[in-house]
């Protein structure tokens, strides 16, 4: 259901992989970027700010197993369809979003489900997939990416997706917990 989601995680963990000056270190005692009526700090920790569209808000870090990298990520999309009720939403959106993945990709997990946030209609979901096209070392089976976040309709023709990848060996902090750690710091602009 959230094939493109996946594609562009995979480009900013990829973009996270760049040199200084594509990414500038996110300081946390700075005014947080704003997004559609939201301030979006980067999750606790030392995160790099990643340059990109003025429709989205990307964080990269490195894990501490080589090869590990996440991204946080607030988008902005547009919302070609029209909804009353979160479950309505949800399936509308499972209808957009349906699709193959890009080759590169070998499904793993796929899981979603209505949601609220902060009020909103939203959809909950987590993808897990091998990305069959990412470095690795030799002998090594191809990394996971794992994503999880919420998609939240901001009213007629446009949605927020708060999204959080990792990829890499697919363990350490269960993706829960650090999803959390992203998006309950994202709030309204007062």
């Amino acid at each position: 259901m959230f094939r493109a989601s996946v594609a562009a995680a995979v480009v900013v963990l990829v973009a996270g992989c760049a040199a200084p000056p594509a990414l500038r270190w996110a300081d946390p005692a700075a005014p947080p970027p704003r997004l559609a009526g939201f301030e979006v700090p980067p999750p606790p920790g030392r995160w790099y700010r990643v340059r990109g569209p003025e429709r989205e808000v990307s964080y990269v870090r490195y894990g501490r197993a080589p090869g590990v990298v996440h991204a946080a990520q607030a988008v902005l999309l547009p919302l070609p369809f029209t909804y009353s009720t979160a479950e309505e939403f949800a399936a509308a959106l499972a209808r957009h979003r349906a699709g193959p993945l890009p080759d590169r990709f070998r499904p793993v997990r796929e899981h979603s489900e209505p949601a609220t946030w902060r009020g909103l209609p939203c959809v909950r979901f987590a993808v897990t997939v091998r990305d069959l096209a990412a470095p690795r070392p030799a002998g090594s089976g191809p990394p996971v990416l794992e994503m999880a976040g919420f998609t939240c309709a901001l009213g007629p023709g446009r949605a927020l997706e708060l999204r959080y990848s990792r990829r890499g060996t697919g363990q350490g902090m269960p993706l829960d917990r650090l999803v959390a750690s992203f998006v309950d710091g994202v709030r309204p602009v007062r």
